[in-house]
């Protein structure tokens, strides 16, 4: 009877990495969060947040000739995160209104909350300032919060005016500026039973009333409200840097808003239907930041 020995099988397996131990994994989580607070906090977001809207107008029109010659029956509608019923299309964009004025007023208290906190109303002690002089200071912040107030609210009055009057309806008429310029660039309404017979109406009430609308300019609310409403929650954010939730919001949402911002240039409307609504944004931008 004789006896082999056998050598023990080499383990194959890979040895375990210093970046498997659970330790070190979680302070890599933690050291990856802390650079993502950093990099969302920095000033330098605005800048980014500023430029990226013509970059990606620009960048994406030889992506979207390459991919319409590639795929030109492609139908956007069938596939579940493009079409107009998705998830991030239905909330954030078809309610962008409503999410921009809440982190809008968000900001806004807490840019009157930090005003107020930064200047003492009366003298903490007797050697501080006399009783004249805390009067005087309570008087002039008492105007410089009203200056704040009044600059906050005739912001978000001008931009909810002029969206308004582009994308809802023009007072005393029936339908908005976008509609008309539809209308009156040979737009019209066709029923549905494609009986061929066009009805006289602008876009959206031949939508209500079941029509299909075709042809004339049609201005991307998509690439106007996306733009604009990142422009001008960037533009508030940037004065409240100091508050991680807010931050994490703000370019959160904004984020969504750019992602939309890709999916029309892509798939929808055509260059210059982009162009403008983008344009129309920074002009309303420029005039509400610039002049107030």
């Amino acid at each position: 009877m004789s006896f082999q020995f056998q050598q023990p099988a080499k383990d194959n397996q890979p040895k375990a990495s210093i970046f498997d131990m659970p330790a070190v994994k979680i302070a890599t989580n933690v050291a990856l969060f802390a650079v993502g607070v950093v990099f969302i906090q920095s000033p330098w977001m605005e800048m980014i947040f500023t430029a990226i809207f013509p970059i990606v107008l620009i960048a994406l029109v030889p992506l979207r000739s390459l991919f319409d010659w590639i795929l030109p029956n492609f139908n956007p509608q069938l596939w579940p995160v493009i079409n107009s019923n998705s998830f991030i299309n239905t909330y954030f964009a078809g309610h962008s209104f409503e999410i921009y004025l809440c982190l809008y007023l968000s900001l806004y208290a807490f840019s009157i909350y930090q005003f107020r906190k930064n200047n003492f109303i009366l003298p903490r002690n007797e050697s501080d300032v006399t009783f004249q002089h805390a009067v005087e200071e309570l008087n002039v912040e008492l105007k410089d919060t009203k200056r704040l107030i009044i600059s906050q609210t005739l912001k978000l009055s001008i931009l909810y005016g002029l969206l308004y009057l582009l994308v809802i309806k023009v007072p005393f008429f029936s339908a908005s500026l976008f509609e008309y310029i539809q209308k009156f660039t040979g737009g019209s309404c066709t029923q549905s039973n494609g009986n061929g017979h066009d009805i006289d109406g602008f876009y959206r009430q031949c939508l209500i009333s079941g029509g299909k609308y075709k042809g004339g300019f049609k201005t991307s609310g998509h690439c106007f409200i996306t733009s604009l409403f990142t422009l001008c929650l960037i533009r508030e954010w940037s004065l409240n840097l100091k508050r991680i939730i807010l931050s994490v919001a703000c370019i959160g949402v904004c984020s969504i808003w750019l992602l939309l911002f890709i999916i029309t240039n892509l798939f929808y409307h055509t260059f210059l239907e982009r162009l403008f609504g983008t344009l129309i944004s920074y002009g309303i931008y420029l005039l509400i930041y610039k002049s107030i």
